[in-house]
């Protein structure tokens, strides 16, 4: 089990909220004041509680992910709520609790539903290019933003982590650089940055998927947006090559026994293989179904902690991930000329 920080100390000299760019004059706005305009004259868009600085909707990932995670802080009071946590999407909020200080900024990108455990443990500023998604999240989270988050840009050191779940292997390699600087600038000195997401596994599930690369292509990248899929081993060293620290780092999904997700992926393959269709029909059976799915996905978790971590790296599918900004490292330049 991952060791959980102290309660957080001093905000020295931080704003009381979380301040972004205003498009017109290059000042930082607090979201307080947006509500209103910025001294420029400036009026920024509110959808109700969500300040919407898209231009216009996006076609893919409008309502596309709807997940909210019901789970709350109370749980960890019990035996089981711990026992649970480690399971609890792949140990991802489990990085968090263990990682995070208790009462800190959090920015969730991508954050669909938003997740309770996170607005328990501090306060969170969700973004998400999902309008109805966000209606969810600003049920829960003290700010929802709606932005490309390559479009946004927050004040410096506005936050103790930035987390994301699923969403790093949405973004293309160009844009990965240009967000990695931006975390780099909105994190405190000593904040973290917690992403989960998919990589390019060398499995041999997947070496044998990638023989038919159209295939591969439709199943596994152009169905979810994954334009963005690199190996463990390079995302790790891209993180490094921006000036963080790898605090602590988990590769999952190292055999071709998947999580239920890949299994699904592999359906289009059963236009061809009949073998590929009943597996992706078993593979949905078991998610639709609540006691086989957990006992399913908790035994893949098992395999992961255990007997996956001989197997190599390169054959992971999954890569959870904490990141440090080093503490004696200087701000990264301003967005702001």
């Amino acid at each position: 089990m991952l060791m959980t920080h102290p309660q957080i100390g001093e905000m020295n000299q931080r704003r009381e909220v979380p301040a972004v760019l205003c498009p017109s004059c290059s000042a930082y706005v607090e979201l307080t004041s947006a509500r209103g305009q910025c001294s420029c004259g400036f009026k920024f868009r509110w959808q109700g509680n969500i300040l919407d600085l898209a231009t216009q909707p996006d076609k893919f990932y409008e309502g596309r992910y709807a997940n909210e995670i019901h789970f709350d802080k109370t749980r960890l009071e019990q035996v089981g709520g711990r026992i649970l946590l480690h399971f609890l999407v792949n140990g991802y909020y489990e990085a968090i609790v263990g990682f995070v200080p208790a009462g800190g900024r959090i920015l969730d990108i991508g954050c669909a539903g938003g997740a309770k455990l996170l607005a328990d443990w501090g306060e969170v500023t969700g973004l998400d290019l999902s309008l109805s998604t966000l209606e969810i999240a600003a049920q829960k989270y003290a700010w929802d933003i709606r932005a490309n988050a390559c479009c946004v840009e927050f004040a410096p050191q506005t936050f103790d982590a930035v987390v994301s779940c699923f969403f790093w292997e949405h973004v293309t390699f160009p844009d990965k650089d240009l967000l990695l600087e931006k975390f780099h600038r909105w994190l405190r000195p000593g904040g973290k940055a917690i992403l989960l997401f998919d990589v390019a596994s060398e499995n041999p599930l997947f070496r044998w998927a990638r023989k038919d690369r159209d295939l591969f292509a439709e199943a596994f990248i152009e169905n979810d947006g994954h334009y963005g899929l690199e190996s463990a081993n390079a995302a790790l060293g891209r993180f490094a090559q921006h000036g963080f620290h790898v605090r602590w780092w988990h590769a999952m999904n190292r055999s071709p026994v998947q999580h239920l997700p890949a299994l699904g992926w592999l359906g289009k393959y059963g236009r061809k293989y009949g073998w590929a269709k009943m597996v992706s029909r078993a593979g949905t059976w078991v998610a639709n179904h609540k006691i086989p799915n957990r006992f399913y996905t908790g035994s893949v978790q098992l395999f992961d902690d255990t007997f996956g971590r001989i197997l190599p790296v390169a054959w992971s599918r999954l890569l959870l991930v904490v990141l440090e900004r080093p503490a004696e490292a200087p701000p990264r330049d301003s967005a702001v000329a």
